[in-house]
């Protein structure tokens, strides 16, 4: 299976993200992102599992250094220096990135410090919002620590905060996340065979997918049902509040008159 690969910049995710992810989830079974982490910050993305399915990804660091406080964004300049003159090489001597995979009631189902690149796999074991989160966090010592970047004969004072990298993420996600290979091995099976268990297993998915949409339909039904006779309800006692209200002031008003004489 296929996944499409959405690219997030500095800019805030729009709704054309959150369209192309459900497409690439629906379609392909997975997603993949590539987006920009500065050297002190914390992104995190979420993803809906149902429990039982199997998860699996890879997440890779690029250690290239880019700097945002370019006149076109994305721009790079030559060589970073710090105050020694000492050529940065790469982010890691610097910054560490950690990866932490939270379930929908916040326990860690994964976790890695300073990653590189690498992968994971689990198994969702409830319903809900699983989040994806890359920390960066400067090492003892670099949290303040000004460097130079050379541009056109000059030098340019940044921090840490202003240097970002690149982090991709790929997940797949139901029989895209399965191993097969092992089940052949196991039971001798042709490749036929293992193509028609793929297909078996994409089909129970998507059946699985089915009626879970059934349930929710039917949810969304009885909330609405529920919805509409309290409202047909709250709608019956306001007339009634209101027909109240218009009898007391008629009462009140002709009382008045009477009172002043202005009618019998």
């Amino acid at each position: 299976a296929g996944v499409i690969c959405i690219v997030m910049t500095m800019m805030k995710p729009t709704g054309f993200y959150v369209f192309l992810l459900l497409c690439s989830y629906v379609i392909c079974g997975g997603w993949c992102v590539l987006m920009d982490l500065h050297g002190t910050e914390t992104r995190c993305l979420h993803d809906e599992f149902h429990a039982g399915d199997i998860v699996s990804g890879s997440f890779s660091l690029n250690d290239k250094l880019n700097l945002h406080a370019a006149a076109s964004p994305g721009q790079t300049f030559g060589r970073i220096r710090h105050h020694t003159d000492d050529v940065m090489k790469d982010l890691t001597q610097y910054i560490s990135v950690d990866l932490v995979i939270r379930d929908p009631s916040s326990n860690v189902v994964y976790s890695k410090a300073a990653v590189k690149e690498g992968g994971f796999a689990f198994t969702a074991l409830e319903d809900g919002d699983y989040v994806f989160c890359f920390i960066s966090m400067p090492h003892a010592g670099y949290q303040d620590r000004v460097f130079y970047v050379h541009q056109f004969g000059s030098n340019k004072a940044i921090k840490l905060s202003e240097i970002f990298q690149s982090v991709s993420l790929q997940i797949t996600l139901g029989p895209a996340a399965k191993d097969f290979s092992d089940i052949a091995k196991r039971d001798n099976l042709e490749p036929l065979a293992v193509k028609l268990l793929e297909l078996e297993d994409l089909a129970n998915r998507v059946q699985g997918e089915l009626f879970k949409q059934s349930q929710r339909g039917e949810g969304m039904h009885d909330l609405n049902e529920a919805t509409g006779s309290k409202m047909r309800w709250l709608s019956i006692v306001s007339y009634l509040i209101l027909a109240f209200s218009i009898a007391w002031q008629l009462w009140y008003i002709k009382r008045f008159l009477k009172q002043k004489k202005v009618i019998d």
